[in-house]
């Protein structure tokens, strides 16, 4: 009884260890560099922008990713700031990974045709937000098929954020484009390491066994 309950308990444990260990968020701020003039308002040059994303850093490529490019369908959750504008996404889904010569790239990008919500702007409709990474060494990814998980923003060439508004009566584009000073992953609180955390289920299951037989011994002696 005891090794099939120590099993099933070591079994959940690593499960939720897993589950925790695989959601990275990543955090970054930057200034605004170009606004289109039919942004001009509330959006202006030197603005402070700032994002967040989380993923899933297990997720497999997409069907039809190659070495070169890969697409993954990874992110549970976005949010894009220029000064007190916010757009997010809890089901945009796409993270992309370049990887060919003299041109890495990874991106992260939300569309509002999947799930991305954001308020008009000058009667212009929100069509997607997102930033991406650029490399002109080609020296930055290995395969386009392995989610990078651990990014540094000093690897990369240059970075680029953008909002995009489409007013589809004109079929004109218009964006606010940022850079990014930093790309941060942000630390979880702090939980217990999954080898502590087993040991210690393993410790209050056996702990309950030894009881249930003290007591289970005790009523057999009390019967004769």
């Amino acid at each position: 009884m005891l090794p099939a309950m120590l099993a099933a308990t070591m079994v959940v444990a690593l499960g939720n260890a897993s589950a925790e260990a695989a959601m990275l968020t990543y955090n970054y701020p930057g200034p605004v560099i170009s606004v289109d003039d039919e942004l001009s308002c509330p959006f202006s040059v030197g603005d402070s922008l700032s994002g967040s994303y989380t993923f899933e850093s297990t997720t497999a490529a997409r069907t039809g990713s190659t070495s070169q490019f890969a697409v993954f369908d990874a992110l549970s959750s976005a949010s894009y700031t220029v000064a007190s504008y916010t757009a997010t996404s809890t089901a945009a889904p796409e993270i992309q990974v370049d990887d060919v010569m003299n041109a890495d790239r990874y991106g992260v990008i939300s569309r509002v045709s999947d799930g991305l919500t954001g308020a008009d702007v000058a009667g212009i409709p929100l069509i997607a937000a997102s930033f991406r990474l650029d490399d002109n060494t080609g020296m930055v990814f290995n395969t386009a098929l392995d989610l990078p998980t651990s990014l540094d923003l000093n690897d990369f060439s240059s970075s680029l954020f953008f909002l995009q508004f489409f007013a589809s009566e004109s079929n004109q584009l218009y964006s606010v484009v940022g850079t990014l000073e930093t790309l941060e992953l942000q630390q979880p609180g702090v939980v217990p390491e999954p080898s502590s955390f087993i040991l210690a289920s393993i410790g209050v299951v056996a702990l309950g066994f030894v009881g249930v037989r003290r007591r289970r011994n005790h009523l057999a002696k009390s019967a004769k």
